[in-house]
């Protein structure tokens, strides 16, 4: 997702100068409201260059150029990113970051940072992937209850043709956009076809858009959660009372779409922000386009420095570049705005920050998995910060209203309808899980079209696991051989092994 304008203490700068997202820019923004065409067109030919690079930010694998990456790259590339994660995550050196973080919190009395440091310590990111969903769970009554699932793993084929690749199902996910660079992205993308399909519905009854970016002044030495906290409470103040129901009354807002957004500036600290898809009933003429952007931004300015997020001195900065509204007149306008939109609401885990001097917090996850001291702490508080956070939000009965069915994470993750290729037994993916060959299993079963079979539980050497694998998956395979050296991490004294 794009990342909004950075503040610091430096004298302040025009965003284009700074290479922010939200450009571009144009004289008298505040004066004319329909922005033309050709700026939209702009938007989405960068936003095309960079889904290109979909999930090579995230890779610590800096051998491929993200341009060149292809989807089994990828691939292999979130799988690896997220088993060197689970190894920071579990290190001492972490663990006792997070600790630090919640006896800084104890010292400051907020009770709340200090559940939030001591849940993530045992977060779900650590065992992603590795342990089917059981077919029978018991409930705090003591009940047996069926969940639905087969009691295994499957792998089950997504699309056609040849765009058409594999999946594992049934397995017990994170389902972290935050933190996962497996699950965000899946996630991500099942959001932007929700918000896809939500769009066209309203664009059919006639709706008009207007999209917002939501920020504040920040500066380094204050703390994610500090942010994350202060913002909470804007926003409810953003929208409470009777002043806000006039507006909604005034300009006819159904409802709107909005998305969390973190980046890290080396000079300007954390930077959390919003973007806000607004749905009107119809589309705003200039006049109404004008008076609907005053007053967003007197409003987020008002309830920012109520907060505490606008410090003393900042205002000039907040008036300048805290709010950007964009709203086109023209139903051509109105179209590429929604295009737009579509990616920066359900783009957060895959684009890297724009900004000049800052970087995506899954750039701070690659350099603390090679050992940056600053980047693990960094990790930390991002961690605590973003614990439990919604990344894509949809207003009360917005999503009802579009006929889209209200699914948590973990729901976009699980089962399928189609047919599965491969049935895996819990015993035997446990043991692919614990050599990391999940992606292995996957491209074996692509290459051979689905005649693979599992012939042993437990295999413990790699002699073995090449047999048990598929009759063509020999060791005197090169092409097998390059997809496990693939999948191996560096062990001790420049060693690398199948296991870590």
């Amino acid at each position: 997702m794009a990342s909004a304008p950075i503040f610091s203490q430096e004298k302040a700068t025009s965003p284009a100068q700074k290479g922010s997202a939200l450009k571009p820019r144009r004289k008298g923004r505040d004066e004319g409201v329909s922005l033309p065409v050709k700026a939209f067109q702009n938007e989405e030919a960068s936003l095309n260059e960079t889904s290109s690079a979909f999930l090579g930010r995230i890779s610590t694998d800096s051998s491929i150029s993200p341009e060149k990456k292809s989807p089994k790259a990828l691939r292999r590339n979130a799988w690896k990113a997220l088993s060197r994660e689970k190894k920071l995550w579990k290190s001492n050196e972490f663990q006792g970051y997070l600790m630090d973080l919640y006896f800084e919190a104890k010292k400051d009395n907020d009770k709340n940072s200090q559940k939030r440091a001591l849940r993530v310590r045992n977060h779900s990111v650590r065992v992603c992937g590795d342990r089917c969903i059981p077919k029978y769970v018991t409930n705090k009554k003591g009940e047996k209850c069926e969940t639905g699932a087969p009691g295994g793993a499957e792998v089950h084929a997504v699309g056609g043709g040849e765009s058409s690749y594999t999946v594992w199902t049934w397995v017990r996910w994170c389902a972290s956009t935050w933190f996962c660079p497996l699950c965000g992205p899946k996630v991500m993308a099942r959001r932007r076809e929700e918000i896809k399909e939500g769009l066209e519905v309203l664009k059919s009854e006639g709706c008009g858009f207007a999209f917002v970016t939501l920020t504040f002044p920040h500066r380094v030495g204050i703390k994610l959660q500090v942010y994350m906290e202060r913002l909470q409470k804007a926003l409810k103040l953003f929208r409470a009372g009777r002043a806000w129901a006039d507006v909604k009354t005034q300009f006819g807002m159904k409802g709107y779409i909005r998305a969390q957004e973190v980046t890290y500036g080396w000079n300007s600290g954390w930077h959390p922000h919003f973007h806000e898809l607004t749905i009107f009933d119809h589309i705003l003429n200039d006049k109404e386009s004008k008076a609907y952007q005053t007053l967003i931004r007197d409003r987020w300015l008002k309830v920012c420095k109520k907060v505490g997020l606008i410090e003393h001195g900042k205002m000039g900065d907040a008036r300048l570049h805290a709010v950007d509204v964009r709203i086109g007149s023209e139903p051509v306008a109105q179209e590429y705005l929604t295009k737009t939109a579509v990616w920066e609401l359900s783009s957060r885990t895959t684009k890297a920050a724009r900004a000049a001097g800052s970087v995506h917090p899954h750039e701070l996850l690659a350099l603390a998995c090679e050992g940056d001291t600053q980047a693990k702490k960094l990790w930390a508080e991002y961690a605590v910060g973003m614990y439990s956070r919604v990344a894509v939000y949809w207003s009360p009965l917005l999503k009802k209203y579009c006929g889209i069915a209200d699914k948590t994470d973990e729901e976009l993750l699980q089962g399928s309808t189609d047919e599965a290729i491969l049935g895996v037994p819990e015993a035997t993916y446990r043991s692919i899980a614990n050599y990391r060959y999940q992606p292995v299993i996957l491209e074996l079963v692509e290459n051979n079209k689905g005649r693979i079979q599992l012939t042993s539980a437990t295999p413990s050497k790699l002699n073995e696991k090449a047999r048990w694998y598929s009759p063509l998956a020999s060791p005197s395979n090169q092409r097998l051989k390059g997809v496990w050296a693939m999948h191996t991490l560096p062990g001790k004294n420049g060693t690398t092994s199948a296991r870590q």
